[in-house]
C-alpha cells in the first residue's frame, strides 16, 4: 500500500510543482527571490517525478513478491534496495512474457525520458544549482529568447512551460500504462 500511495502523493506534488513553475514564467524580470523560487520548484518537480516512478517500482515489487517471494524479498533490511530499475530487471528475469514487463522495459529504455529525469534529479539533488544562459534584446520589440538551463557543458534545457509540461505528460502517460499493465498482470497471476 505504501508504494501505491507514494505514487499518488509524489505525482500530485510533481503536478503542483509544474503548475507553480509555469506561473513564475509569466514574470517579466526575475529577481533573485524569483529565481530561487524557480529552482525550488524545479528541484521538487524532478525529485517528485523520479520518486513517483520509484514508488511504482516499489509497489510492483511487492505485488510480485506475493507470487515469487525469493526474487522479490520484502524483509525490512532489503527495502532500501528496491527501485524502478531493479524491479524492471527482476520482472525481465521472472516474467519475461508479461505486458507489464514490456511496459517497464519501454518506460526505462536506455537514453529515454526516464534517464533524463534521473540525470536532472541527480544534478539537482547531488551537485549544485545549474547556471543559466540569460538572453536579452536591446531595443526594438523583438521577442527575448528563452533562457537555457545548463545542466552540464553539453546539456541544456529551455526555461519555458514545456520544461515541466511535456515531462509531466510523459510521466502521467507512463504511470497510466504501467497501472493498466499491472492490472493485466494481477488478472493473469492472481
Amino acid at each position: 500500500m505504501g508504494g501505491y500511495m507514494g505514487v499518488l502523493f509524489r505525482l500530485r506534488a510533481c503536478s503542483d510543482y509544474a503548475t507553480n513553475f509555469a506561473v513564475t514564467l509569466n514574470r517579466r524580470e526575475l529577481s533573485e527571490e524569483d529565481r530561487c523560487e524557480q529552482e525550488r520548484l524545479l528541484f521538487g518537480f524532478f525529485v517528485s517525478g523520479v520518486a513517483a516512478l520509484d514508488s511504482f517500482g516499489f509497489f510492483l515489487h511487492f505485488v510480485a513478491s506475493r507470487i515469487r517471494p525469493a526474487p522479490f524479498p520484502t524483509q525490512p533490511e532489503e527495502l532500501w534496495r528496491i527501485s524502478m530499475k531493479g524491479t524492471r530487471k527482476k520482472f525481465a528475469d521472472e516474467f519475461p512474457g508479461d505486458l507489464v514487463t514490456a511496459k517497464l522495459q519501454d518506460a526505462l529504455k536506455r537514453l529515454g525520458p526516464f534517464y533524463e529525469w534521473e540525470a536532472v534529479r541527480n544534478v539537482l539533488a547531488h551537485r549544485a544549482v545549474p547556471p543559466r544562459d540569460v538572453f536579452a534584446v536591446a531595443g526594438g520589440r523583438a521577442a527575448v529568447p528563452v533562457d537555457d538551463w545548463k545542466l552540464s557543458p553539453s546539456v541544456s534545457l529551455k526555461m519555458d512551460a514545456d520544461l515541466t509540461r511535456l515531462r509531466l505528460q510523459w510521466l502521467v502517460d507512463t504511470l497510466s500504462e504501467l497501472a493498466a499493465a499491472t492490472d493485466d498482470f494481477t488478472q493473469k497471476h492472481f
